[in-house]
């Protein structure tokens, strides 16, 4: 094979590294995107089964929900606008919000009754774990993994999907669940 010939083989090789590359990332991004979409279908379940729900109204009598965000605020507006949708949880009607972690972790916004997390928050899941707790805050995180770093809720894949909680977060929150979602529910404890 000549120089030029090596030249268009090594050519050649790289776009097909950078074609499988990109088919990794999009396949990775799409399960991802999956995971956040059952999520949120799951999350007002979870809500619902707070037995405090009656209590956590705020004064205009909505049950404030947030979803969190790091770098997509974009995300977080569909993600909200999809949750709007659902009106009501347990006949209270929801008033659906976004943040970022930053403005939770800081306090800058009302503490809600439960937060859905959109995006990883990447070394900052010990800082929104402790501003949930200390505010009785349910977070619900569909990704893998969150519920063992402390994360109230989320959900596991086995040959169903269930729901997710971590009894020892919950219990830290003074955050009490229906026996009936508990029995239906993987425990970390």
């Amino acid at each position: 094979m000549n120089k030029d010939g090596n030249i268009i083989a090594a050519i050649k090789s790289f776009i097909l590294l950078l074609l499988c590359m990109l088919s990794i990332s999009a396949n990775a991004d799409e399960k991802e995107t999956r995971r956040i979409m059952v999520g949120l279908k799951l999350f007002p379940a979870v809500v619902a089964a707070d037995y405090q729900l009656a209590d956590k109204k705020d004064e205009q009598g909505y049950l404030p929900l947030y979803i969190l965000y790091g770098d997509n605020p974009r995300l977080a507006n569909d993600l909200a606008i999809r949750l709007t949708q659902i009106k009501t949880i347990k006949n209270v009607p929801v008033l659906v919000k976004t943040s970022t972690f930053d403005d939770f972790i800081n306090g800058k916004t009302p503490p809600p009754i439960a937060v859905f997390i959109a995006q990883p928050p990447d070394g900052k899941t010990q800082k929104v774990l402790l501003r949930a707790i200390s505010s009785s805050t349910l977070l619900f995180s569909p990704f893998k993994g969150d519920v063992e770093k402390g994360v109230h809720s989320g959900f596991i894949v086995s040959d169903r999907i269930l729901p997710y909680v971590n009894l020892k977060t919950m219990q830290q929150s003074g955050i009490t669940l229906k026996a009936f979602f508990l029995r239906v529910s993987k425990h970390y404890e």
